[in-house]
């Protein structure tokens, strides 16, 4: 089935009014939706998501009402920042996509205040699915924890609503969810516009907790080159109307350009700088690529960069003690470019207690915050923590 334009530009259209009309009713599932990509795909029966776009037959999506619809992206943006797509593995699959569905079904239903008709879908004849096998609802539980009870039962009545076979494990996709979700909900409790799903809020607080090793994150952005998405050339795969972005393969670096910030401001310890330093300079003596950079101290204001090469860590010597502004650091890129030529990737060592500028402030360069407690957790860009 081939889609003509007058059609591609109709389901746009829908597409982005549904948007509209959820960040305005339900602003936390609109503004995760701001990230996803959108597309028809003929060969799909209903709709899914991969992770990093939501997918629709068109002739289901032509028989959705505008409430379906809506609901339909609340479902499939609620797979994505439960991180569904890349949990599961070691389950029965077909069992574990019923938990799923129970757990972002109740979610959704609790958002719409119990109004069963918001996850019904009429012309299926379909009540999704929203009560865990003990007849409590889903959201209270973790989809792990409604597929044990799933097991135990041994058989659940389930009729699927979307397609869960698309589901990718993309550790991109799911770096990019974590960012998106910590900046989303960071606005939320900051506007005090709608509410955060519970089972949401499990997974943040899974988030903000230090689970992995700083230093394998870092390893892993000094092995790989991070490259965004494209529009061209379109993916073969959906010649048929598709408009989604083909996905970049990632190319091996051999030479990395790196900038290093560390906020000397005096909430920050010289033990805190040195031991973040040190292990820094540990990993670029070690690393398989050739490693080259800056790095660049800061409080109010920023001071003259050292060149990595060149840095001791064994006498940290870096000026500062005042107040913490990140501004200026981010003011300073393009100088720091013209001196590096390139800067591949920003490492920013730091407390977390400032304020964040926009995402933009970092001009498109990957950037790792390495933050030395759980009390704070950036916005956006890519997080680990130093662990004591």
């Amino acid at each position: 089935m081939k889609l003509d334009e007058n059609k591609k530009k109709e389901y746009v259209k829908r597409l982005l009014l549904a948007r509209l009309r959820l960040l305005n009713d339900y602003p936390f599932y609109g503004l995760l939706l701001m990230n996803m990509k959108y597309g028809i795909d003929p060969e799909c029966e209903t709709a899914y998501t991969d992770g990093t776009r939501i997918c629709f037959s068109p002739e289901f999506l032509d028989k959705l009402s505008n409430s379906e619809l809506d609901f339909i992206l609340m479902h499939e943006i609620l797979h994505v920042v439960l991180k569904h797509c890349y949990r599961g593995t070691k389950y029965n699959n077909e069992l574990f996509n019923i938990a799923c569905d129970i757990v972002v079904n109740s979610n959704i239903l609790k958002s719409k205040d119990m109004d069963i008709n918001s996850i019904t879908i009429k012309h299926l004849n379909l009540e999704s699915i929203h009560k865990a096998p003990n007849g409590e609802e889903g959201y209270k539980y973790t989809a792990e924890e409604v597929y044990e009870m799933i097991v135990k039962k041994a058989k659940v009545v389930y009729i699927k609503l979307d397609d869960h076979s698309k589901w990718e494990i993309d550790s991109k996709a799911e770096d990019k969810t974590n960012e998106d979700l910590a900046s989303v909900i960071v606005l939320i409790q900051e506007s005090g516009r709608g509410e955060i799903p519970l089972g949401v809020l499990r997974e943040y607080d899974k988030l903000v907790k230090p689970q992995i090793d700083w230093k394998n994150i870092l390893e892993d952005f000094m092995s790989v080159e991070v490259n965004d998405y494209s529009f061209t050339p379109p993916d073969r795969r959906y010649d048929n109307g598709f408009f989604i972005p083909d996905f970049n393969e990632v190319d091996n670096k051999l030479k990395l350009n790196l900038l290093v910030a560390i906020d000397a401001s005096g909430s920050m310890s010289n033990n805190d700088i040195g031991q973040a330093v040190s292990e820094i300079k540990s990993l670029v003596s070690l690393s398989k690529s050739e490693i080259e950079g800056l790095v660049v101290s800061f409080d109010e204001k920023v001071y003259e960069p050292i060149p990595l090469s060149k840095f001791d860590t064994e006498m940290v010597k870096i000026k500062g003690g005042g107040g913490t502004t990140f501004m200026p650091f981010f003011n300073s890129l393009d100088k720091y470019r013209e001196m590096m030529g390139t800067i591949d990737l920003i490492v920013f060592i730091t407390d977390g207690e400032a304020y964040y500028p926009k995402e933009s402030a970092r001009q498109d360069i990957p950037l790792l915050w390495i933050i030395n407690n759980t009390r704070f957790t950036p916005p956006w860009g890519r997080i680990a923590r130093i662990t004591k």
